[in-house]
């Protein structure tokens, strides 16, 4: 799970580590003009060119676009040859034509990599603040002291990481958007999240519990009435509510006596852009997943073929496809933990979770 939704980060880092040895440069960058010295990261096939496009950002006029074919286990993007940095952190602004997950990266000059992802929403450009602490060492690098040293940095990196994603399909185009980049000082003053009023957590639902540590971040579940979704399921929602804890999953899980059908329906609403994972593990403990990616704020029923669910890197099975027959739990999960610093609220809303024998519409 971590190294398919997270772990291509440091893939995107460490396929520039030929970058090493650069010269100092100014660190902030409008592309008003022409790419000012970045350049695209080797491996895959990719094009950047200057169009007239404001992000919104003060000024903006134009933006650098990335152009380029997803190519599996390859990240896309720009990388700039840098020689340290200082200040609080990274802010830039960021738009691609599909919903993804894009990599801001730093590499120091030993190649030890360092990554924040971001979760982006299809065509809509979005301000993005990310602190130095925030960034996290790639799970395929190593580093002496574990820590990024902003004075070793020799490499910055913006990319696309749709090529480790399993929804991306190999070959397509893509675009990613990239204006006012710059390693400022400070950022802006962030209000800390309002403390959750939690509602007294029910030790099941209907089967359903919460994924227990050492795995599972604590959660609480309970059935609520929700207004907004009324008109699907009665009112009644299953909240499942968490603190993002780095390296943890949140979510739920059921325990079942194997499965029959074409696939899974779920109708689920999150409070915050993230990456949910629809699980199935079988007698064995080999995990197999359906990635998906909500907007936040907003219900989306989404249908999974059981074809689709893929092997975790960190699993293995002894015929690498998943036998229903075999599958003893079930489990919708939460990855904010590998996409994000620890310590934020979250809350994700499931009103169905069914086994359905053919799509909608058959």
């Amino acid at each position: 799970m971590k190294r398919t939704v997270v772990g291509l980060a440091a893939g995107a880092c460490m396929v520039v580590a030929w970058t090493v040895g650069a010269r100092a440069e100014r660190l902030s960058f409008d592309f008003e003009k022409n790419t000012q010295g970045w350049k695209t990261i080797r491996g895959v096939s990719t094009k950047t060119t200057v169009e007239q496009e404001s992000s919104g950002a003060a000024g903006s006029e134009k933006a650098l676009l990335v152009s380029f074919h997803v190519k599996k286990k390859k990240a896309a993007g720009i990388v700039k040859k840098v020689n340290g940095v200082e200040g609080e952190g990274v802010r830039v602004w960021l738009k691609t034509d599909v919903a993804t997950t894009v990599v801001i990266g730093l590499a120091e000059k030993d190649g030890s990599a360092y990554y924040h992802p971001v979760q982006t929403e299809a065509g809509k450009w979005q301000k993005v603040e990310a602190s130095f602490d925030e960034f996290t060492l790639g799970d395929d690098s190593h580093d002496e002291n574990g820590r990024l040293d902003l004075d070793q940095v020799r490499v910055l990196v913006i990319a696309d990481a749709a090529g480790f994603l399993a929804e991306s399909e190999p070959g397509a185009n893509r675009r990613l958007w990239v204006d006012d980049y710059a390693v400022v000082p400070a950022l802006s003053a962030r209000a800390g999240p309002a403390p959750m009023e939690q509602p007294a957590s029910e030790p099941e639902v209907e089967g359903w519990t919460p994924i227990p540590p050492p795995a599972g971040a604590n959660a609480s579940i309970a059935v609520i009435g929700d207004p907004g979704n009324a008109a699907a399921d009665g009112g009644k929602t299953l909240e499942i509510r968490f603190k993002v804890q780095k390296g943890k999953v949140a979510g739920i899980a059921r325990a079942v006596d194997g499965l029959s059908g074409w696939g899974v329906r779920v109708r689920l609403k999150t409070d915050a852009p993230t990456v949910l994972v629809v699980g199935a593990i079988e007698v064995d403990g080999s995990s197999y997943h359906h990635v998906l990616r909500t907007s936040g704020g907003q219900w989306q029923e989404v249908e999974a073929p059981f074809e689709s669910f893929t092997l975790s890197d960190d699993s293995k099975d002894e015929n690498g496809h998943l036998d229903l027959d075999q599958v003893r739990s079930i489990l919708i999960a939460d990855a904010a933990g590998f996409l994000s610093a620890g310590g934020a609220d979250r809350t994700v809303w499931v009103s169905r979770f069914e086994i359905v024998n053919a799509p909608k519409g058959r």
